[in-house]
């Protein structure tokens, strides 16, 4: 059963400002959150805080010029098996409008993200991607020819391909 909505603290949810998506860790201990607040990068940036002992949320940190960039950001989900962070930015090296990136992390910082690449992205935007339980599966929202209407949710499924290894004889 639902509950009635709550507010998330003040310190996330701004009145002067927008805070249009979120993701929460499975364990609920971290926040990952798009703003428009001011001392971000330009426009919507993501930003992450962390459950206190007391049930609170920390202060809100911007993720940064790894993730964030001078264009727009949105739509963070973070896979709690893998921790790898997924979110769509116009920035980086995106095809077209919003793209879709990932980001693993290596000692707690998140490394260089990786654009999905085709048939994920395509020249329009991209956006709101997650994974099912058994990462088969990705579910993403994007506007193609051929949709309903505006933004269409699309599935994408993921196989796994065997290592191919080539042997390459050395010219002599």
């Amino acid at each position: 059963k639902w509950g009635a909505p709550k507010r998330l603290a003040t310190l996330i949810d701004q009145k002067k400002t927008h805070e249009p998506s979120m993701s929460i860790t499975m364990d609920e201990k971290t926040l990952y959150f798009v703003s428009e607040r001011d001392g971000g990068y330009v426009g919507n940036d993501i930003y992450s805080c962390t459950k206190k002992e007391d049930g609170n949320w920390s202060e809100p940190k911007n993720m940064g010029p790894e993730i964030n960039t001078q264009l727009d950001e949105e739509a963070p989900f973070i896979d709690g098996d893998t921790d790898e962070f997924y979110f769509s930015s116009q920035g980086h090296n995106s095809i077209g409008g919003f793209d879709i990136f990932r980001s693993g992390s290596e000692n707690g910082q998140r490394q260089t993200p990786v654009n999905m690449g085709f048939p994920v992205n395509s020249g329009s935007d991209d956006i709101f991607f997650t994974l099912d339980s058994t990462r088969t599966k990705g579910y993403f929202s994007s506007v193609r020819e051929g949709g309903s209407g505006n933004y269409d949710i699309h599935e994408i499924n993921f196989i796994k391909v065997a290592d191919v290894f080539l042997s390459v004889k050395e010219k002599i």
